[in-house]
């Protein structure tokens, strides 16, 4: 179900993405917003993620994923909707959101949105992009993405952000899962991107931890989410 305003956005986005990436095709839409989708094969990554059997997926194997969006993605009306790329704009008001819900958050806050207004994101070339891509969006066989989920947020945007929507996720999953496997035990068979298109890069160590050069997580849950 979706606002009877989205049916025609999104089977669009459906329509240009089933075939040259694993997104479902539409079985039928309504203009009163039911939207009909077949199941998909595969298992969530976050699942695997989290203990269950399977092979995770190489960062190739995701990357090709990516690579594999056409082109027609980043020409598509997104009216009423925000550009994927615009993340950075909104940390202030997620910052502001989050004060107001813990108080005691708001000088690390005030420091984290001071230090990312300062800072220089760089130029990346507009891409077709996925504008929500991380593990539960992806269903996984034996290594390989055999699913990708809620393509509503596909459009044009710079792939980088892509990776780092991703890698914010993997890094609260360490948090929030009672026994998860972090992001660093994937080490030997998953490694980061390579440096190509803007993408960061390999550090051929195995996970996105350790190649972006974040430090050891600290044992103390807080301390490790005041860093991030």
């Amino acid at each position: 179900m979706v606002r009877p305003s989205a049916v025609d956005q999104l089977v669009a986005r459906h329509e240009v993405l089933a075939g040259p990436v694993p997104a479902p095709p539409v079985l039928a839409a309504t203009a009163d917003g039911v939207v009909v989708l077949p199941g998909l094969p595969g298992t969530p990554l976050r699942a695997l993620l989290s203990g269950g059997a399977g092979r995770l997926p190489h960062a190739d194997e995701l990357e090709r994923v990516l690579d594999a969006l056409p082109d027609a993605v980043a020409t598509l009306s997104r009216q009423g909707r925000r550009a994927p790329a615009d993340g950075l704009a909104r940390a202030g008001t997620y910052a502001a959101v989050l004060g107001l819900v813990l108080p005691a958050l708001r000088p690390r806050l005030d420091a984290l949105t001071s230090t990312l207004d300062a800072a220089d994101a760089g130029a990346h070339d507009p891409v077709p992009v996925h504008g929500d891509f991380y593990e539960s969006q992806l269903l996984v066989d034996d290594g390989a993405v055999v699913g990708l989920l809620d393509v509503d947020t596909a459009g044009c945007g710079s792939r980088i952000d892509d990776w780092a929507n991703l890698l914010a996720h993997l890094a609260v999953l360490e948090q929030v899962l009672p026994g998860p496997a972090p992001p660093c035990a994937t080490a030997g068979r998953s490694r980061p991107p390579s440096s190509a298109g803007g993408r960061p890069r390999r550090c051929g160590h195995g996970c996105p931890r350790c190649s972006s050069g974040w430090p050891p997580a600290p044992s103390g849950s807080s301390s490790r989410a005041g860093r991030r």
